[in-house]
């Protein structure tokens, strides 16, 4: 478990966690040109950007291959924060550890 007192090790944590890291983006995907048509334009907007729907719907997906979108615009892979927090590793009880790791990273 991830503490606040160990945020030395924070970005290499949230590195292991980021699937966008490690995974070959464009893989087995079918293009949401519908969905990523109408977020397109908000891409370099400061707004906070929220996908939502029910479990398995291609919410991971579309955020995959907005990604790969931006990549190819020239953003960096490291610039790209994908968190599960499904996953039993990430601990984090407290929005305020989170924003310290995000800063951090």
């Amino acid at each position: 478990p991830l503490e606040l007192k160990n945020l030395n090790n924070s970005k290499n944590f949230l590195l292991k966690l980021n699937q966008f890291n490690s995974i070959a983006l464009g893989a087995a995907m079918i293009p949401r040109e519908n969905y990523l048509s109408r977020i397109r334009p908000f891409y370099d907007s400061p707004f906070i950007k929220i996908i939502v729907g029910v479990r398995r719907c291609g919410k991971s997906v579309l955020l995959r291959q907005i990604a790969e979108e931006i990549q190819r615009q020239g953003a960096q892979p490291d610039s790209i924060i994908f968190v599960d927090l499904d996953d039993p590793s990430f601990h984090i009880r407290s929005s305020c550890c989170f924003c310290v790791l995000i800063v951090l990273y």
